[in-house]
């Protein structure tokens, strides 16, 4: 993982833009840009995978996006960068910096429930916080697993990225269109995070929790 991350903070530190796009449905390569972009002091701007193309057209002009990092297809008006090919090991290393708190990291949209979601900036600080904050309260650490069943474009996604770096867990990543019964009788995690109803089902359906 740290080879991966390496690779593809040296390819993002090759762009001269400092805010990187990315629509992708999560998967590993997603973690992995996620963690590059860290390195690399870049802004990531997650977009939803959902959204109707005015809406990502929207986002793209209005954050001033002119690098795009997809998983298929592309964006009018933006360089293309693929998802599968950014992070590629290899042996060159480079050494790692210090992470400052209050360098700005992502731009997040809000869920647009009530209106145009709206773009709101973290800095390293905000993401560090918030994982020390629930790590206080929820132990975890070498041989954990959190169930990553949310998007990256949702802070709550991108807050089980980093608490599971700091904290040296492992993030099982369900396979798309996998129910959630399916993922925790395949992937046996020991956190999640659940709404209500999720949980009832899987307390219907009697799947086995670990306690």
């Amino acid at each position: 993982l740290d080879a991966r991350v390496d690779a593809g903070a040296r390819q993002l530190e090759r762009s001269p833009q400092k805010r990187i796009g990315v629509q992708a449905e999560t998967q590993p390569d997603l973690v992995v840009l996620v963690l590059a972009a860290l390195r690399a002091r870049r802004i990531l701007v997650p977009l939803s995978t959902r959204w109707p193309r005015a809406m990502l057209d929207h986002a793209i002009a209005n954050l001033n996006l002119t690098v795009l990092i997809t998983d298929g297809g592309e964006v009018e008006g933006t360089g293309i960068l693929s998802l599968q090919d950014l992070a590629q090991p290899d042996d060159i290393q480079c050494p790692v910096a210090d992470l400052q708190l209050d360098v700005p990291c992502t731009i997040i949209h809000t869920s647009g429930s009530t209106g145009v979601p709206k773009a709101a900036l973290h800095t390293v600080g905000n993401h560090i916080a918030s994982a020390k904050g629930l790590l206080r309260r929820f132990p975890l650490g070498p041989g954990d697993r959190w169930l990553l069943n949310l998007p990256l474009y949702h802070v709550g996604g991108l807050a089980v990225v980093i608490r599971c770096a700091l904290a040296g867990a492992t993030m099982g990543l369900p396979e798309r269109g996998m129910s959630m019964a399916k993922a925790f009788q395949t992937l046996q995690p020991t956190h999640a995070s659940l709404v209500s109803t999720q949980l009832i089902r899987l307390l219907d359906e009697n799947v086995e929790l670990a306690s």
